[in-house]
């Protein structure tokens, strides 16, 4: 036939428009849209009770999708998606309030990998609202465990407790200073900065190039 593409014959269109019908769409045809309308151009009779076909079997698709998880009455625990045990997140999805409460109180506890990491993110001196809720942006650092998650394994744990305690310490009274006396906290880093330079000095010999120069200036970024 004329204007027919490669590919996409009279009886294969054919077979296309039976499974429209049935309320079935195109995609176990594996027929390209550019071949599909390219015999729609041909077939112009053929094009006008397929296209609303097409569009109607998609939507209805689309809604099937999520069919089984809208069906469902209880949560995996058993308890009703109704009245006050039933929320909503911004998506749509449903949430049941008593896991949600239940998860709040005991959530599961970090993997040993978490614990690492954590370990790991402490001693590079990082804070604990880095690592439990990271930061945003495309360079921004991950989440490695949840404060809710953490906190259970400190109370389990009391060495690691006081190794949490210890590591923020600093991280604490340096974010105290910021808040309220950015200032100080400035003449502190000034004078952490001029104690370094003057260790590397003294660790030099007298006689080497370094040991000449002139003391550089810090400023406050």
């Amino acid at each position: 036939m004329p204007n027919t593409p490669k590919g996409l014959s009279v009886e294969k269109a054919a077979r296309m428009m039976i499974a429209l019908r049935k309320g079935q769409t195109l995609r176990i045809f594996g027929a390209g849209s550019a071949r599909i309308e390219a015999y729609f151009l041909a077939h112009p009779d053929y094009a006008r009770e397929a296209r609303p076909l097409i569009e109607a079997n998609r939507m209805a698709a689309k809604r099937r999708k999520g069919e089984r998880l809208r069906n469902l009455t209880h949560c995996v625990h058993g308890h009703p998606f109704s009245g006050a045990n039933l929320s909503f997140r911004p998506n749509g999805k449903r949430d049941c309030l008593t896991c949600v409460r239940r998860r709040a109180v005991t959530p599961p506890p970090p993997t040993q990998t978490q614990i690492e990491q954590v370990t790991a993110a402490l001693n590079m001196g990082k804070t604990l609202g880095l690592i439990c809720q990271g930061s945003p942006g495309d360079q921004g650092v991950k989440r490695i465990v949840s404060f809710s998650k953490l906190g259970l394994y400190r109370k389990q744990n009391p060495g690691f407790d006081k190794f949490v305690i210890s590591a923020t310490a600093h991280n604490n009274s340096r974010g105290q200073l910021k808040r309220h006396h950015p200032e100080q906290l400035r003449l502190q880093i000034v004078r952490s900065q001029n104690d370094d330079f003057q260790q590397i000095l003294a660790c030099c010999h007298r006689g080497s190039p370094i040991g000449t120069r002139s003391q550089p200036r810090f400023s406050w970024l």
